[in-house]
């Protein structure tokens, strides 16, 4: 009989906690800085967050608080991630945006002194233990509702995340971080930096917080490494093949987008399309430029110029040069 209580006793205490003893979320910061510098600056982020703490105290690196539900989360860290940075940058504005680029976590570098690697969220349960998070695999599920966030997806199985937007793309050994797939990307705005050496060229830069299980990461990434949910466009809506349009840059008096596909089969495939560079009183910019989806075959219009692309393997083609003579 004692045998049968014991059994049963530890099966129930082996249960996972039901759904309805989730309790919120602990959010904490990960600093690079003094422990005081780190206390000061997290403590500055502890805003309309409850003072709680897990049973055991313990949270990846400084703690800040508690919220009660995903909403409340996301708009914590859209609110800290850049600090408070007005005006806003544009969202995929049609001409050259070359304003001051908001900097990683606000002035948590100018008044504390230390340097923001992640925003840190931790599951709660009402017992004040640790849970860990199921994370939706549509992003846009967790986006509070005033959010002016977009939902992307990195193109490549990686790509490296610098603190700061430049004309030329760093080495990869000079990034903030690495963005991953796996996780989500909100896009928050773009800006573009621009060189004139050897000939005038610009990079697109997209603003970003990246999602790398638990840890939210702000910072800088090329346009063209980020595709946008909302811009994919296909024949047969939520079907494969599909298509997109990137502005990524200028390069002389050429506008640079990027035409991204997944073919039938989900691969991936780029080509750079090149158009005049528009001209005008608010300055210059990329041209009025329309993608339709047919099919397995896009039409790319600029002007009086049709071209057309099979979505498959062919679309990473480049021209060969032709011969000197």
């Amino acid at each position: 009989m004692l045998a049968s209580i014991s059994l049963f006793a530890a099966l129930f205490l082996a249960t996972p906690a039901p759904a309805s003893e989730k309790a919120g979320y602990w959010l904490s910061v990960d600093l690079i800085g003094p422990a005081s510098a780190r206390a000061e600056a997290a403590f500055s982020l502890s805003a309309d967050t409850a003072p709680r703490s897990p049973r055991d105290g313990r949270l990846p690196g400084q703690a800040v608080g508690h919220v009660a539900d995903i909403h409340a989360v996301l708009g914590w860290v859209e609110q800290h991630a850049f600090g408070d940075a007005s005006p806003a940058l544009p969202f995929d504005p049609d001409m050259l945006h070359e304003e001051t680029a908001p900097a990683v976590a606000g002035g948590l570098h100018e008044s504390f002194g230390v340097q923001l690697r992640a925003m840190v969220v931790t599951g709660a349960t009402a017992a004040g233990d640790r849970r860990p998070i199921e994370w939706p695999t549509n992003a846009t599920r967790i986006l509070p509702p005033q959010t002016r966030w977009s939902v992307g997806a990195l193109l490549p199985d990686a790509a490296p995340l610098f603190s700061a937007p430049s004309a030329r793309v760093p080495p990869a050994s000079e990034r903030f971080a690495l963005a991953r797939r796996r996780g989500d990307v909100f896009v928050v705005g773009m800006v573009d930096r621009c060189d004139d050496d050897p000939e005038p060229f610009c990079t697109r830069w997209a603003q970003a917080v990246v999602r790398d299980g638990d840890r939210f990461i702000p910072g800088y990434l090329p346009a063209g490494q980020v595709a946008l949910r909302d811009r994919w466009m296909s024949s047969t809506p939520e079907h494969l093949p599909r298509a997109q349009l990137i502005r990524t840059g200028t390069r002389g008096s050429s506008a640079l987008l990027l035409l991204v596909a997944r073919d039938a089969a989900g691969a991936l495939h780029r080509h750079t399309i090149e158009a005049p560079l528009q001209r005008g009183s608010a300055g210059v910019g990329f041209p009025a430029i329309t993608l339709t989806v047919e099919a397995d075959r896009a039409t790319v219009t600029h002007g009086e110029r049709i071209q057309t692309f099979l979505l498959d393997a062919t679309l990473d083609a480049r021209p060969v040069p032709p011969v000197q003579q």
